[in-house]
């Protein structure tokens, strides 16, 4: 198994304020997002599960329309 390391790669920007780092295995994809306070990102869909965990700061989520609350570390 090889050692993935974030700091390896470059930082894009995702959407205006998020800035996504990617790291990608045979079977796993794992982002990192970093995100300047008080941006918003547009509503989108994924294919797929996706889960968050959140490391500093807030996170207020909504889905289908709806606002499920804030995300805040544990």
């Amino acid at each position: 198994m090889r050692l993935l390391d974030y700091a390896t790669v470059p930082p894009r920007e995702i959407a205006p304020g998020y800035l996504g780092r990617y790291l990608h295995s045979e079977q796993l994809t794992q982002g990192r997002i970093d995100i300047t306070a008080g941006a918003v990102i547009r509503e989108h869909s994924h294919p797929h599960e996706q889960w968050s965990l959140v490391l500093s700061g807030t996170l207020e989520l909504t889905s289908d329309g709806d606002a499920k609350g804030t995300l805040t570390p544990t």
